[in-house]
């Protein structure tokens, strides 16, 4: 999991980096520059995370091997799928700061909440049957399942910026079930 730790640098500079120009987007109500560059840092992250699935791909067993022995190069396949929960949270913490600059402070406590539920959850479910292999998929679903709460807020946040995630997706409710 140690490998990962120079991508994420990278990750998390170019979220401070955009924070501010994202947060001027969003003050000055420009929805589609706001979203635009949300899904531009997204696809960052997950380009970045493509690459590092493709790096543990064609050299993951040599560099395990290099950096920590043998014993470590036999698991290959965990370096892997370590590196897919990495591609996945490089796009959590990037979506992350585009909510922070869009300034749903509020909402991030409950997504880290899910998250962390997530992973326990899939820990429980995939750690007895797979072992450290299941571990790492579930670092991995605990970070899907931040993503999948990123985009329903930065969703709201597009619809509406100024309205909270919750209260918009309370008003849709209502109107919705509002029969003529």
């Amino acid at each position: 999991a140690s490998l990962t730790t120079a991508a994420n640098l990278l990750v998390n500079a170019l979220g401070q980096a955009a924070t501010p120009r994202l947060a001027k987007l969003h003050q000055a109500g420009d929805r589609a520059g706001f979203g635009r560059m949300s899904a531009q840092m997204a696809g960052v992250g997950l380009a970045l995370g493509l690459c590092t699935v493709g790096g543990s791909m064609v050299a993951g067993r040599w560099v395990l091997g290099l950096l920590f022995g043998p014993e470590y190069a036999a698991h290959s396949t965990i370096l892997l799928a370590l590196s897919a929960a990495a591609g996945a949270q490089f796009v959590a913490s990037l979506l992350g700061y585009a909510i922070t600059a869009g300034r749903r402070f509020k909402v991030q406590m409950p997504l880290q909440a899910a998250s962390v539920a997530g992973t326990s959850l899939a820990c429980v479910a995939l750690i007895p049957r797979f072992g450290l292999f299941g571990a790492a998929i579930a670092v991995g679903s605990g970070f899907m399942v931040q993503i999948a709460g990123e985009l329903w807020v930065l969703r709201s946040l597009l619809r509406d910026p100024r309205k909270s995630a919750v209260h918009a997706s309370m008003n849709a409710f209502e109107t919705e079930s509002v029969v003529p």
